[in-house]
């Protein structure tokens, strides 16, 4: 499965998990999780392309981990 956790500054915890079939729609240009959170990729400059491919060749562990200027920590999984 693809885990994406957020620890914002503004103290906000936010845990997605999505199974593998259902990934590339999560990391689209910018996907809305409903009441959760707004997930835009591209600002962080990340390669969705390449978590793509990580997924198809069956990589595992911490992918990405992203500190942002103003205090956002995010971390993308393979499990």
């Amino acid at each position: 499965k693809l885990h994406i956790h957020v620890d914002s500054s503004d103290g906000d915890v936010v845990n997605i998990n999505v199974p593998l079939g259902m990934a590339s729609a999560v990391l689209g240009v910018s996907s809305k999780i409903p009441g959760t959170v707004n997930l835009n990729l591209n600002d962080a400059d990340i390669d969705t392309a390449l978590i793509a491919e990580a997924i198809k060749h069956g990589e595992k562990g911490t992918l990405i981990e992203v500190d942002s200027g103003d205090g956002d920590h995010v971390t993308i999984t393979l499990e």
